[in-house]
């Protein structure tokens, strides 16, 4: 495994991930997960101006074969590991279709992480992290949060509040809640970062 950059310190990035790859090549409509995180985001920044974003639309991430990160030699990927490796806390925004987490969050965390066999540490472990979840309905949504929930335990992130629902994002009062009530969370994202980085430090 090659060299990566040391754990995160208190001043580290915030990284908000957008786990949609919509829209399609072409199209110009605008992606709920992505305009909600990055409105969310806004007050945040004003106070906490070290936010970076990785958004996967752009990322071009690798399908995961189950190769892990570094055997791909894929620069994105790297770029993409690295951002994880430096960030102190994480802002996920993850769309949900049929029952489930869309492909793209999850394909995100497995290229990031590799496999997770036995023993292996992710790159998130020990960090803080509020989640977003966009379903196409209020059914996949739900569905999809414990399987959200379960992926991030897992990694070992510490969430600062339980998932954060959208089932309809049509409807201007429920869209409207969920930002107000995920810039809250992120702030706590940002409030557990020293709290987590010190705590992790003193029992290396």
């Amino acid at each position: 495994m090659p060299a990566e950059h040391a754990a995160a310190s208190p001043a580290a990035p915030l990284l908000a991930v957008c786990g949609t790859l919509k829209p399609a090549v072409g199209r110009e409509e605008s992606s709920a997960c992505r305009e909600f995180l990055r409105l969310a985001l806004v007050p945040v920044a004003s106070i906490y101006p070290l936010i970076e974003t990785l958004d996967l639309r752009e990322a071009q991430l690798p399908c995961f074969d189950g190769r892990q990160p570094w055997e791909y030699s894929h620069p994105k990927l790297v770029a993409a590991r690295a951002a994880v490796v430096s960030a102190g806390g994480y802002v996920f925004s993850v769309p949900a279709y049929w029952g489930g987490i869309g492909s793209a969050f999850k394909n995100f965390v497995e290229t990031v992480c590799g496999p997770g066999y036995e023993g292996q540490r992710s790159p998130f472990a020990g960090k803080p992290a509020a989640v977003l979840i966009v379903g196409s309905g209020p059914r996949a949504a739900n569905a999809a949060a414990p399987q959200v929930e379960a992926v991030l335990e897992a990694l070992d992130v510490v969430l600062v509040a339980p998932p954060i629902l959208v089932g309809d994002p049509s409807r201007l009062e429920d869209a409207a809640g969920a930002v107000q009530v995920l810039t809250a969370a992120a702030a706590s994202v940002v409030l557990a970062q020293p709290i987590l980085a010190l705590k992790d430090q003193a029992e290396q």
